[in-house]
């Protein structure tokens, strides 16, 4: 496996700097995630065919240890990659096993490099 590299920004959600889902101490819906990333393992044929303001479906796959796949609809519904790495990334698995629903978008793509943002749908 492999991914583009580079840092990951975190934005919105919970308190403290950098954001995330919340802890629920104050009530906050620990499901209200949003964040920025790099797409992780985009696969030839699909990613590189994403372009800036493609919206992206998000969805659990796979069993034990489950995955969060990134899929673009605008392609057919492909799993154009994952998400691995962040911080929210347990949370993420939570929520989706629970029926929420989370969606993305992509912020810039220039070759593997895919920048994208992934918040409820």
């Amino acid at each position: 496996m492999g991914g583009s590299g580079g840092p990951v920004d975190y934005t919105g959600g919970g308190a403290g700097p950098g954001g995330g889902g919340g802890d629920g101490s104050d009530g906050a819906d620990e499901c209200a995630l949003s964040f920025e990333t790099h797409l992780f393992s985009p696969v030839p044929g699909v990613a590189d065919r994403l372009s800036t303001g493609d919206l992206l479906s998000i969805r659990v796959v796979g069993a034990a240890p489950a995955q969060v796949g990134v899929f673009a609809p605008t392609l057919g519904g492909a799993q154009a990659g994952s998400v691995a790495g962040v911080r929210q990334l347990p949370q993420l698995i939570e929520c989706l096993d629970s029926g929420v629903s989370y969606s993305g978008v992509v912020l810039s793509a220039s070759g593997p490099n895919i920048r994208i943002r992934i918040e409820n749908a």
